[in-house]
């Protein structure tokens, strides 16, 4: 059994070397010591951003897994914490990563021992960003405050067998308010889906990459498409 707060320890390493030496304490912000601004700083600073508000603000209690009037929640009165998240990037990023023209290497490994220290190994920013949605898909929300997951200790090897997990939207024959856009790409991020194909008025296709862009605005606004 393990919890979770929000000023848990977030480090990045890229290459085997630590690139963050400064503890992380502010929830849902990671301040990625890159040499200079790039799209895989964004996509890491918005997968952490993602990961704290699934947890925290958009989690919930699972009472309708469990028996009725069973005492499923774990006790509150002793917390073991989980002490730090370390991000391991083995590999550079292409540096058309927002706009990859051949398959990016997606696979991570996600590793939660009963020390608390978790662990996510991957070969690109996007295997990262999955690695923190399936961290985050571990825990439940307690009735009494706090997030907690009891699947522990758990080691996770997850490659996608595709590499096109798309969904169609015609707003060239349907309209669809932005907000629903913004939730189906936040819905598709959740789940791994990685392309968002919509055609406008003129009947082109035009393909999103996913999670890259889901919640960074500054992407959006450079035509990520």
């Amino acid at each position: 059994m393990l919890w979770i707060d929000g000023d848990v320890k977030v480090k990045y390493s890229l290459n085997l070397e630590v690139c963050l030496e400064r503890e992380i304490v502010q929830r849902g912000r990671a301040d990625v010591c890159l040499k200079e601004e790039s799209a895989s700083q964004q996509i890491i600073n918005t997968a952490v951003g993602r990961t704290f508000r699934t947890i925290f603000e958009q989690n919930f209690v699972p009472w309708k897994f469990n028996p009725r009037n069973s005492d499923y929640e774990p006790d509150t009165t002793t917390r073991q914490y989980i002490k730090s998240i370390t991000l391991q990037k083995n590999s550079a990023d292409p540096t058309n990563i927002t706009k990859p023209v051949s398959p990016i290497d997606e696979s991570y490994t996600l590793s939660v021992p009963t020390s608390g220290e978790v662990l996510i190994t991957a070969n690109s920013s996007i295997g990262l960003s999955y690695g923190l949605t399936t961290f985050s898909q571990l825990f439940f929300q307690h009735s009494n405050g706090g997030a907690y997951t009891k699947l522990v200790p758990v080691t996770v090897s997850d490659v996608p067998k595709f590499p096109h997990r798309g969904l169609n939207m015609d707003t060239a024959r349907n309209y669809f308010p932005l907000v629903d856009i913004f939730r189906t790409m936040d819905a598709m991020a959740f789940t791994k889906m990685n392309r968002l194909v919509g055609q406008a008025l003129t009947r082109v296709e035009r393909i999103m990459l996913i999670p890259v862009s889901t919640g960074t605005s500054q992407m959006l606004k450079a035509g990520l498409w």
